[in-house]
């Protein structure tokens, strides 16, 4: 009884000083997805689709664009798999509904940060992992390839409950380093719940109030439209709350003051105003003129210097026309004739005829050449387009279609 203590006593003190290995969670990446059963295949985007619904099977492993998947780590020990090369790249793993019933097919769909858009990966050994729907934890349920082991090129992916199977586990075969992250400097003006789908990391609503319901990790920029007097100190107490938000880190100042139907100060007294802001203590951007080269623009400039109130950026807008060069070239000058960082906090080609003249691929063609410039100038600090709907003046600028789904140019937009 006593040597069988001693030797259950020296076993369990041995088990205490064993190592057990980390489990390995994927790096980000850009991957493809090996079933196990099927070593010669990969999980591939039908067609290479981006629509809404595109299904994903198993075909043979061309190391096509479609067959890559970009796997990103998020703050909640989740993944977000993203369909990664050419116009795939909007699209991210999903399955209908959140419904996570055997046979409920797997699609790639528009990244909206639902849960049946996010997965966990359980590393089952080998370099194998089980890849879980995030609002399945603690259940059997799992992504796999329909049809078991036996399964033929075409065959779905769908959610089925785990058992064990090589349908159901898959490797991450490495296919390259990803740009990961959109450009810090990238954002809109104007609020939208696709803040995540477009990729932006920042935004501003021409208001001062953090939206409840502002995506993680996408920064608000709150701003003061106009300046209506500081009466009992009521400017400036204003300002410190807007300051005390959480996540706020700069201010924008007046919405076009030099235009009659915006916000529309005198030099002096807009200057009397941005006093207070400029002593808040955090980055203070100048008013965003309708030119920012005007006479105005430049008195309020010089008089802030004369006063020796900071101006940490300069603020434009712009809505010529087809002109992406010009459009940058206006950029650089201001920047020059101010010696300052510079936000472009709306932008857009308009065509103020009204008639739509500016197609939409001379906008996409627009963009294409813009966004890259803007984002090569290290003094450009953000940039943020700006569209009214499908049917206004700057229809053929538009993100974001009347039902809420990504236009052509917002896809676009996303992935520059």
């Amino acid at each position: 009884m006593i040597k069988s203590f001693y030797m259950a006593l020296t076993l369990c003190l041995a088990l205490m000083f064993i190592v057990v290995p980390a489990k390995a969670d994927p790096t980000a990446g850009v991957y493809r997805l090996t079933p196990r059963g099927q070593q010669g295949m990969a999980l591939d985007v039908n067609g290479f689709g981006n629509a809404n619904g595109t299904a994903v099977l198993m075909w043979y492993s061309t190391k096509a664009s479609n067959q890559q998947w970009l796997v990103e780590p998020q703050s909640d020990g989740t993944y977000k798999i993203s369909a990664y090369s050419g116009q795939n790249s909007l699209q991210v793993l999903d399955y209908a509904g959140g419904i996570t019933t055997n046979g409920n097919p797997v699609t790639t769909y528009e990244d909206t940060g639902s849960d049946n858009q996010r997965w966990y990966f359980q590393d089952v050994g080998a370099g194998w992992y089980r890849i879980i729907p995030k609002n399945a934890k603690g259940t059997a349920q799992t992504l796999e390839i329909s049809g078991g082991a036996a399964a033929q090129a075409a065959a779905a992916a769908d959610i089925w409950e785990y058992t064990g199977g090589d349908n159901q586990v898959f490797r991450l075969d490495w296919a390259g380093v990803a740009k990961l992250y959109a450009s810090p400097k990238k954002g809109l003006g104007g609020y939208s719940q696709k803040q995540i789908s477009l990729h932006t990391a920042w935004f501003y609503d021409w208001g001062a109030t953090v939206p409840a319901n502002t995506p993680p990790g996408v920064e608000y920029v709150p701003m003061e439209w106009g300046y209506y007097g500081n009466n009992n100190n009521d400017s400036v107490n204003w300002l410190n709350g807007v300051k005390s938000q959480p996540g706020v880190k700069t201010i924008l100042a007046f919405n076009e003051p030099d235009s009659s139907s915006q916000s529309n100060l005198s030099v002096d007294y807009a200057l009397e105003g941005y006093q207070y802001m400029a002593a808040l203590g955090i980055p203070v951007g100048s008013p965003a003129c309708v030119h920012a080269d005007d006479q105005w623009m430049q008195d309020f400039m010089s008089g802030a210097a004369s006063r020796g109130y900071r101006v940490d950026y300069v603020t434009i807008h712009w809505y010529g026309g087809n002109d992406p060069w010009g459009f940058l070239g206006y950029v650089d000058y201001i920047h020059n004739l101010y010696g300052k960082p510079v936000w472009i906090t709306e932008f857009c080609p308009a065509d103020w005829s009204g008639n739509h003249g500016i197609s939409p691929q001379q906008t996409a063609d627009f963009m294409k050449i813009a966004v890259p410039g803007l984002n090569s100038r290290w003094y450009v600090q953000r940039f943020a387009w700006f569209s009214d709907g499908p049917g206004g003046t700057l229809g053929n600028g538009s993100l974001i279609n009347d039902d809420g789904t990504l236009t052509d140019l917002g896809k676009l937009y996303a992935r520059l």
